[in-house]
């Protein structure tokens, strides 16, 4: 009924072989303990043999249904004692085995025979060990996928968050087949299979990428990152399977983004709600006062209602929210605004009945999306007004973005033959009371970012060759001295990337051109030893917005698999829990980092530019990188280059410097002061989205004018990685040898850098006529290293 796999997903075939003998050794000592015990005892032989494989298949089917209760969240009590007795056998079967030549010579061979048994249940243990270790997975009779663990990267083994980024990942041969990186373990947006990370170098080759340097330039952006490269079970990234635990951040950008939107909700997932919609009507009927229920809401919570008023209740609620204010939110943003809010429901704890979250769901797939303003939101007590409009579109109120045009959800519904949901008690509040639509925005927000901080270091790289600079700042023993994951990674991108440049200089290439200091008092030399800190610095700058995305990442993944309701319903128990998960206090704080981190970002690359444009400063670039005119002195003094361009990034930058102040700090007590601590998280994360949507126009400015200089300097001259990046760019944005509007240009590579596309180009991707890179990934992870490492 039910089978298991994904084991080959992550240790390939070496995991084949190994299950296989362990497998084999099992049947064999099984066999062997039973048809030995069984002469010993006077059992006729024939007993032997089927007794043996029928001992060892109920060890393993006791083993594997462990398992499965696990996963589909039974009773956690007899699958703990299990799990103990099980462990208790494989110590006495570990202590008996040492020990079998003293039992056997005092007490006779028939006495370890009779133990027999204890060893068959301990290569059992054993070999489900293995199997867990190599991220099994139980897939239902109707083909659902749901992992037994809420992580992304199957197979890995547990390193803890605070070893070093070194440590965390090896050098060994099966490095290709299974990621042992704790933020890959847990599903961040910006990492991939060992082997296909940003590793940091520090001049020794990995076993994988034998070529010095070359490990380190990242493959393809987040949204290459495929579950198949962890389990060969998972279900297809356009359709997840909700259980409430395992949604990954990669996921909802992957989600609102695919025109195939439909998800569903996980067996598990259905049976959990069910139950907690029963204990919810059991104490119903107890006439017991709970909050949201039977009771008003926030302040007025003293006021109880009889239970057959409760269902009007939550009308009331969703209609008295309805009162945001601002722009309307974008339609990616409340398309995962409806994934994340599904897939807390799915928890099981919000005692709200499966259908109405499938309701949902359908709303989705059909594309159906609310109009949900932007502000209103405290980020406490959940996201109450934002979530009122995703709630009443469900009751068939409101207006609905639907097939391009802006109607009525009643409309909507009934080209979809959908039906209005019906609220039972506490189902308003449960749609509600969660963090759901800051977290939207907070995931989105992170997505952009991973792809921005790569494209400062391709920017940075590329002023390294604009502006003639020192290399020898990004040496690997400069940032072994001071091991920050992200500035080590980041220097050894940015050192990547000009591998083979004939345009920068090492400190000790300097040295050769200077003329010796000797016999005189003092020299000026022609060359400087180092360059500006928005040059030398930049791995310290960018490596703060690594860092910071690392546990970022970590903290939003928690976010969107945890129930953020209130009250909590625990069916197992019965019991009913009043607290505060609504409060958004993680992303709020997660948010404001993020902010500084990469409105810091937008002013090192600003800082970059000033230093382009201005001839004194440029190593002999004209001013504003103006070309000679070809009509000779008829146009000269006419043209005025990245002037323009240069007062936009300015203005810019300082937008998104002066939007980064924290949020969170803004608590404001509302509510009859029921409400008297908020976290402003909503706020936060908003920010924090149009930060890096400013950085990253502030970073299309730049690389267009980096563009420009290439094409002075000569494209021959610069690094490979970095020709193609410039060829990619000019297949979308002609030569600036003239004035002309560039705000269409800007919004070209803008949108090449959030949707991979330059980083692509750095990896040697095709570039096809109309100039877009292909999108096509190897889903092998060797092949895709072979193929990186050949094209550099």
């Amino acid at each position: 009924m039910f089978r298991i796999s994904g084991g080959v997903g992550c240790f390939g075939p070496p995991g084949t072989v190994i299950v296989g003998v362990v497998v084999a050794l099992t049947f064999c000592f099984g066999f062997g303990n039973v048809l030995a015990l069984g002469l010993r005892l006077g059992v006729p032989m024939w007993i032997g043999p089927l007794a043996a494989p029928a001992v060892d298949l109920s060890v393993i089917g006791l083993l594997i249904g462990s398992q499965r209760l696990s996963v589909n969240g039974g009773p956690v009590e007899v699958l703990r004692a299990v799990r103990r007795l099980l462990l208790f056998a494989s110590l006495v079967t570990l202590a008996l085995s040492v020990a079998e030549p003293l039992i056997a010579g005092h007490y006779g061979r028939a006495a370890f025979d009779a133990v027999g048994p204890l060893l068959l249940i301990g290569w059992g243990e054993v070999a489900l060990g293995l199997l867990q270790a190599m991220q099994t997975t139980v897939e239902s009779p109707t083909g659902g996928a749901m992992s037994s663990r809420v992580h992304g990267c199957t197979g890995a083994r547990p390193v803890p968050a605070s070893a070093p980024h070194s440590a965390q990942h090896s050098d060994r041969p099966l490095a290709r087949w299974c990621c042992t990186h704790t933020r890959c373990r847990d599903g961040g947006l910006g990492y991939w299979p060992q082997g296909l990370d940003v590793l940091p170098s520090s001049g020794r080759s990995n076993s994988m990428l034998p070529v010095r340097d070359w490990s380190v330039l990242i493959l393809g952006p987040p949204s290459t990152r495929r579950r198949e490269y962890f389990s060969m079970s998972a279900p297809p990234v356009n359709q997840p399977i909700l259980d409430g635990r395992s949604l990954h951040l990669i996921d909802i950008v992957k989600f609102v983004k695919s025109p195939d939107r439909s998800a569903v909700l996980a067996e598990s997932a259905i049976e959990k709600m069910r139950a907690t919609v029963d204990l919810r009507n059991t104490l119903l009927a107890q006439g017991l006062p709970i909050y949201g229920v039977t009771t008003g809401f926030g302040d007025s919570c003293n006021n109880q209602i009889s239970p057959d008023r409760a269902a009007e209740l939550q009308r009331n609620l969703i209609t008295y929210h309805l009162n945001g204010v601002g722009p309307i939110a974008e339609e990616e943003v409340v398309l995962a605004t409806m994934i994340i809010r599904a897939n807390c429901l799915a928890a099981g704890r919000s005692a709200i009945r499966p259908q109405v979250v499938q309701t949902l769901l359908r709303h989705v797939a059909a594309g159906i999306v609310p109009l949900v303003p932007e502000r209103g939101s405290l980020g406490a007590s959940g996201d109450l007004v934002p979530l009122c409009y995703v709630a009443s579109a469900l009751l068939g109120e409101g207006d609905v973005r639907y097939q391009g045009a802006v109607v009525p959800a009643a409309s909507a519904l009934a080209a979809e033959k959908i039906s209005p949901v019906v609220l039972e008690p506490k189902e308003g509040l449960a749609l509600i009371n969660g963090t759901s639509f800051t977290t939207a925005f907070a995931v989105l927000a992170v997505s952009d970012a991973q792809e921005l901080a790569f494209a400062a270091e391709l920017a940075t790289a590329m002023a390294y060759e604009a502006l003639r600079g020192n290399t020898s700042h990004v040496h690997p023993f400069v940032h072994a001295a001071k091991p920050h994951p992200g500035q080590e990674k980041s220097a050894s991108v940015v050192r990547t990337l000009l591998n083979g440049s004939a345009l920068t200089l090492s400190y000790d290439e300097i040295l050769m051109r200077l003329d010796p200091i000797a016999g005189r008092g003092h020299a000026v030399l022609d060359e400087r030893i180092q360059d500006s800190y928005s040059l030398r610095c930049a791995p310290q700058v960018i490596g703060v917005l690594r860092d910071t995305l690392t546990w970022v990442e970590d903290w939003l993944q928690i976010e969107v698999n945890s129930a953020t309701d209130n009250p909590l319903f625990d069916d197992l128990k019965g019991e009913v829990h009043h607290g505060g998960n609504f409060y958004a206090g993680h992303v709020g704080q997660a948010m404001d980092s993020l902010k500084t981190a990469v409105a810091s970002t937008a002013d090192l690359l600003d800082r970059q530019l000033a230093r382009l444009v201005d001839e004194r400063f440029n190593a002999g670039l004209p001013a504003n990188l103006i070309l000679p005119s070809a009509d000779g002195e008829e146009q000269a003094g006419l043209h005025h280059g990245f002037k323009g361009m240069q007062i936009a990034a300015s203005a810019i930058t300082a937008e998104a410097l002066k939007t980064a102040a924290p949020a969170t700090v803004f608590s404001r007590s509302t509510e009859a002061h029921n409400q008297d601590k908020v976290s402003m998280g909503t706020i936060a994360a908003r920010d924090a989205r149009t930060i890096v949507s400013l950085t990253v126009r502030v970073a299309a400015i730049h690389l267009l004018a980096l563009a420009q200089a290439v094409d002075i300097r000569g494209p021959e001259r610069t690094a490979p990685a970095l020709q193609r990046v410039h060829a990619a760019i000019r297949a979308r944005v002609p030569l600036l040898d003239r004035d002309r509007r560039m705000d269409q240009d800007i919004e070209a590579v803008a949108g090449m850098i959030v949707n991979g596309v330059l980083r692509r180009a750095a990896l040697g991707s095709p570039v096809n006529p109309q100039g877009a890179i292909a999108l096509g990934v190897s889903t092998d992870p060797t092949r895709a290293v072979s193929e990186t490492v050949s094209s550099l």
